[in-house]
């Protein structure tokens, strides 16, 4: 990504995988683009990549400005319509106006969101509780902004713009501020104030504090937070024991950050809140309006004057014009001005930013056919009888319906699940399979032992395998290009070994998004995992059970553990956010776990447990007394004597399906289908069929197909005969794709059925 240095067009940012990046800055705004094209160019047969390169190749100024506001349309949409949490959407709004977490002078700037710190409940539906998104911080408060219009109305450098704010809301400083008590930014904090903390009476060390001196007592202060306050518990604590010093005032020594009263001092607590509070219907409705005055039309000019909200000029893109100082010095002095003092965001909307549907979301969420939804309707549906146990199943496609299985010992490789990983063979290899035909395999993986635990990264990159020998191998898949879309793979490469574990593994899991995995063995260790350094990031304490369930929340990183009669969920760092211990009882015992995420925020989960005598169970963590605990939210008994082996989430969130020793089946509601009906009432008018992408006009027009609940035409659709269903014209239809599903399920039966009477025939 071309990226501004300095007010200048000569830096460029690049993302590798395994969330490896790097920030380059080069001497002019002609060298860059003279990597930006070569890089470009060896990308150029992906469509994304064309339009970069056509822009290069036009000398636009402006690179990639044209793909950028194809991004940004997209985003904006999915925001509107509440396809995208609030977070997120502003972390894609800053990385797309230049923000980076690579450069601390331009770091990624989120709001304040609210302005009671000191109650000791925080009441999310009164609206007092949040800050005024509609203002700058420096105009919040009434009295002060009048003394920074004094100043504005008063200024008669003819050289110099006029500007209400001498400091900005983002800067190097403010970033150093927040986050003094991690590394490396400790070590760089401590260099900016001359090899030695501050004075102990201007460090971070309290929220309100801080929110106070930002919106209403300091005249030189009008910070605005960085992302890490919606999800980071260290940026709070001080885990390294740095010696802070003491604040003379008050006798206090500055340690770990106040929080609010609402809070209870704990930090999760604190998080948890923070980021309920972001994705609230009252910061929905009104974020658009504090997007208008960093990315927006009220960014500069005479929108941002009439909003009390500008800068020194050199903070605004375009403004630093290095040729028109000849002295070098006076260069180096802009320079090192703009690098100190804050820049503002490229502008991304020169238009007023359209607010969040919530009504349209919230009637969204009515009308949703989401398993969770309502519990208490669901019913257990069989969906491919087996007699030989699963060992991995997934739902390969948006329908619902369609799935891949494999048997035990094996696992499907994502993200196209075409290739199945195999083990336990008498020489103990890895086997890559693919419609029957060995592609690749790897012998005595584990040598002398077997292999006893495996898991495969989300983007189908890594395999992480533990044996009997204690030992963790870090394995890599190979492929190659065929027919332009597709990647076969040809190879699985032993990446490392790794050593940290003085027992046999008992379970295994990754995560590529955040770049580490988890593994345990069985005298109770666990660790965490670096992926891309490969070296142990923490050490859990010993547990007094074994750790056998590892699952990691691979759109948060949170960690989740259990010994068989416990829930423990940790940050991706390992600290300990809340734990659940299950009553005592064999058919309690955890076999396998999911989690699924609602409400389109990563931070807002299900934990799904399946158990030993076929209970399965929703769990989710709420605050009560103001600590974060697990709560169980349902709990549904349907094979009392077989034991639930997996758990998996359709793509559309509509059913549940897990396996155990009888096949595989989901649960799913009628009652939700049934609400289609009601729903139908709410439709737009522009509806389009599932399948043949038609346009439903009218009401009359659309149907909803009872297995997948997809709306579809007449042509698409057809009548759904079941005794156990009484007739409704608006329910009991069934679309093309899921009768093609039926028919190859009634098929495989039959085919099951003719090749067992054939062999009970031989035998015979």
């Amino acid at each position: 990504m071309p990226r501004l240095k300095y007010g200048l067009e000569i830096a460029i940012e690049f993302f590798f995988e395994y969330k490896k990046n790097c920030f380059l800055i080069l001497p002019t705004e002609n060298e860059r683009n003279k990597i930006y094209k070569f890089v470009v160019s060896k990308f150029s047969k992906l469509e994304l990549m064309k339009d970069h390169f056509e822009i290069v190749e036009k000398g636009d100024k402006k690179i990639g400005s044209r793909i950028k506001s194809l991004i940004k349309t997209n985003y904006t949409k999915q925001w509107e319509n509440g396809e995208i949490s609030n977070f997120d959407y502003l972390l894609k709004l800053n990385n797309l106006s230049g923000r980076t977490f690579n450069d601390i002078t331009q770091y990624p700037v989120f709001p304040w969101i609210l302005q009671d710190y000191t109650s000791e409940t925080l009441d999310l539906n009164d609206t007092n509780t949040y800050r005024d998104l509609s203002k700058p911080m420096g105009a919040l408060s009434k009295e002060r902004f009048n003394s920074f219009s004094v100043n504005y109305n008063n200024w008669t450098d003819k050289k110099i713009p006029a500007f209400h704010y001498g400091s900005h809301y983002s800067s190097s400083a403010i970033v150093l501020h927040y986050l003094v008590r991690i590394e490396p930014f400790t070590s760089h904090y401590v260099q900016l104030h001359g090899g030695k903390f501050d004075n102990p009476a201007r460090l971070f060390q309290s929220i309100n504090f801080s929110y106070e001196m930002s919106s209403k007592i300091s005249l030189t202060s009008v910070k605005e937070l960085i992302p890490e306050f919606f999800y980071l518990p260290e940026l709070l604590l001080n885990l390294n024991n740095f010696n802070l010093g003491k604040v003379n005032s008050t006798g206090k020594m500055v340690n770990n950050v106040e929080l609010p009263k609402w809070s209870n001092q704990c930090i999760h607590t604190f998080l948890y809140l923070h980021r309920k509070a972001l994705e609230s219907d009252y910061v929905s409705e009104h974020l658009n309006e504090w997007i208008d005055l960093i990315f927006g039309y009220k960014q500069k000019g005479s929108e941002a004057i009439k909003a009390g909200n500008t800068f020194y000029y050199l903070s605004y893109e375009g403004n630093v014009q290095l040729k028109e100082y000849s002295d070098l010095n006076e260069q180096n002095a802009v320079l090192l001005h703009v690098d100190s003092f804050g820049q503002t965001p490229t502008q991304l909307f020169t238009k007023a930013h359209p607010p969040k549907k919530t009504q349209s979301i919230r009637n969204n969420k009515i009308s949703q056919n989401y398993f969770w939804s309502h519990p208490e309707h669901l019913q257990s549906f069989q969906f491919k009888q087996l007699k030989t146990e699963i060992g991995d199943f997934q739902t390969v496609s948006q329908n619902s319906m369609d799935i891949q299985y494999v048997n035990k010992n094996e696992m499907l490789i994502p993200p196209t699940y075409e290739y199945k990983l195999s083990w336990s063979y008498p020489d103990e290899s890895f086997r890559i399979i693919s419609n029957y035909k060995l592609c690749t395999a790897r012998e005595f993986p584990h040598f002398p032992g077997k292999i006893t635990a495996v898991s495969i990264s989300e983007n189908g990159r890594w395999v992480i395998s533990g044996g009997e020998d204690q030992i963790i191998n870090l394995w890599k898949f190979k492929s190659k290009l065929i027919k332009k879309t597709k990647n076969k793979i040809t190879k699985l490469k032993l990446d490392q070994k790794l050593y940290g574990h003085n027992s046999i593994i008992t379970c295994l899991d990754i995560c590529s998004k955040f770049g580490f995995f988890v593994s345990a063995s069985q005298n109770g260790s666990c660790i965490i995992w670096d992926l891309n350094k490969k070296n142990p990031t923490k050490y859990f304490p010993f547990f007094k059970n074994n750790v056998s369930i590892i699952t990691i929340n691979q759109s948060n990183g949170d960690i989740i553990l259990s010994t068989g009669l416990d829930l423990r969920v940790y940050t991706l760092n390992g600290l300990l956010i809340c734990e659940k211990v299950i009553e005592k009882s064999k058919g309690n015992i955890i076999s396998c776990i999911q989690t699924v995420n609602i409400n389109n925020s990563s931070h807002d989960y299900l934990i799904i447990t399946g158990q030993m005598k076929g209970k399965i169970r929703f769990w989710r963590m709420k605050v009560k007394n103001k600590k974060i605990k697990i709560s169980q939210v349902w709990k549904g008994e349907f094979h009392e004597s077989s034991p639930i082996s997996l758990i998996k989430v359709s793509k559309d969130k509509s059913k549940l399906f897990y396996s155990n020793n009888t096949g595989i089946h989901f649960l799913s509601s009628l009652e939700l289908q049934r609400k289609s009906k009601t729903n139908n009432n709410q439709l737009k008018s522009e509806t389009y069929c599932n399948i043949c992408k038609s346009q439903l006009i009218s009401k009359e027009k659309i149907r909803i197909c009872v297995k997948c609940n997809h709306k579809i035409c007449n042509k698409c659709s057809s009548v759904y005969k079941n005794r156990n269903i009484k007739f409704d014209p608006n329910i009991n239809y069934i679309c093309n794709d899921c009768v093609k599903i039926n028919q190859n399920i009634h098929q495989k039966k039959l085919i099951d059925k003719n090749s067992n009477e054939k062999l009970s025939k031989s035998k015979k």
